[in-house]
C-alpha cells in the first residue's frame, strides 16, 4: 500500500539502524543503514539470526538484550561498545516487544552510533577537570578529590597528607620576561613535579601558581621527604638563563575532626610561614595555634 512505502521510505531515510525480529529472534526487515552496516542486502538478512550474522561475542550480547527485552515486556535502552570491522564503537539500542501476524511478539530495535557524541562529552568532562595550561587537575576537581579523601578517612581511617606550593617572586618573572615565559616557567616546573610524584598521588593547579599534592596513604614524614625533593629539584632547574627559581611549601597530614576548609587553611598558612622565613622552603606541621600577639605558631 501507499502508506507502507511511504513508511518504508522514512525508515530507509534514517541513519539510525533499524531492525525487525520475529518471535524466534530471526531477522524479518531492516532499513538501509542497517543492511550498509553489515554489508548486505535486506534478502541477505531475513531469515538470519544474531549469530548468523555477528561474531559470536557480539551475538551472544544481542541474544541477552532481546531475551530481557521479552521477559520484561517493556522498552529496554543499553549502550554497548563493540567492535565491528575493526572499529570501536559505542552504540545506544533501544528495543521494545511488537505484536505481528497472528499476535505473535517480535522486537524492533533502533541502534545508533553515539561514538562521536560520548567523545564530546569526555572532551568536556576533561576541560572541566583540567587546568588549560598544564594538563593537571583544577580547583574543581581538588574540591571533589579532597571531599573523597575524608570520606575515605572517615570510614577506613586511611590517611592522606596535602602540600602546597607556591612560586616564588613569580610576579616579578611575569613582568620581568613575560606572561608567556611566565606560561613557560609553570609548565617545566609542573612536569618536573609529576616525574617526582607517585602514580596514586594527586596534582592540582589550584589558582595562578598555587599548587597543591595530595600524598594518598602517606604519612607526613614520608610526604615531606618527597616534598623537599621537589623544592630541591625545581630550585636547580634552569628555565630562565641567571634567573633561580624556586617555591615556597607547606605540608600537612590529615587530623581528627579535620574537614576540606580546615586542611585547606592549615596548609595555606603553613606555605605562607616558608614564604615569610626568607621563601625556598618547605613547612611542615600537625596544626597551628595563635598565640595572644597573633603570630602564628606552627608544630614542626
Amino acid at each position: 500500500s501507499q502508506t507502507k512505502k511511504l513508511l518504508q521510505t522514512v525508515i530507509n531515510s534514517s541513519d539510525d539502524l533499524i531492525f525487525y525480529k520475529d518471535n524466534k529472534l530471526k531477522f524479518i526487515g531492516c532499513n538501509k543503514s542497517f543492511e550498509n552496516l553489515l554489508d548486505k542486502k535486506e534478502s541477505e538478512i531475513i531469515g538470519k539470526n544474531d549469530f548468523e550474522l555477528f561474531e559470536e561475542d557480539l551475538a551472544k550480547i544481542f541474544r541477552r538484550e532481546d531475551f530481557d527485552v521479552l521477559d520484561e515486556n517493556n522498552l529496554i535502552t543499553t549502550n554497548e561498545w563493540i567492535i565491528f570491522g575493526h572499529k570501536r564503537i559505542l552504540f545506544q539500542t533501544k528495543k521494545i516487544p511488537f505484536k505481528y501476524k497472528d499476535k505473535k511478539i517480535g522486537i524492533v530495535g533502533i541502534a545508533r552510533d553515539i561514538t562521536g557524541l560520548y567523545e564530546i562529552q569526555e572532551k568536556l568532562k576533561k576541560q572541566a577537570y583540567y587546568d588549560e595550561l598544564t594538563k593537571i587537575f583544577n580547583r574543581k576537581a581538588y574540591n571533589e578529590r579532597i571531599q573523597e579523601k575524608f570520606d575515605l578517612l572517615d570510614r577506613y581511617e586511611t590517611d592522606f597528607t596535602i602540600a602546597m606550593y607556591d612560586l616564588d617572586n613569580f610576579k616579578n618573572i611575569n613582568d620581568t620576561y613575560g606572561h608567556d615565559i611566565g606560561d613557560k616557567v609553570l609548565v617545566e616546573i609542573t612536569n618536573e613535579v609529576k616525574s617526582i610524584i607517585r602514580k596514586t598521588d594527586f596534582f592540582f593547579r589550584i589558582g595562578g601558581e598555587e599548587f597543591v599534592i595530595i600524598f594518598a596513604k602517606t604519612s607526613l614524614d614520608e610526604a615531606y621527604d618527597i616534598a623537599e625533593k621537589i623544592r630541591i629539584d625545581v630550585s636547580k632547574m634552569q628555565i630562565i638563563e641567571n634567573e633561580e627559581i624556586t617555591i615556597s611549601m607547606g605540608i600537612t597530614q590529615a587530623i581528627a575532626n579535620d574537614n576540606p576548609q580546615s586542611i585547606y587553611e592549615r596548609v595555606d598558612k603553613l606555605m605562607y610561614q616558608s614564604k615569610r622565613n626568607n621563601k625556598n622552603q618547605t613547612t611542615k606541621g600537625w596544626f597551628l595555634t595563635i598565640s595572644s600577639s597573633n603570630i602564628d605558631k606552627y608544630d614542626i
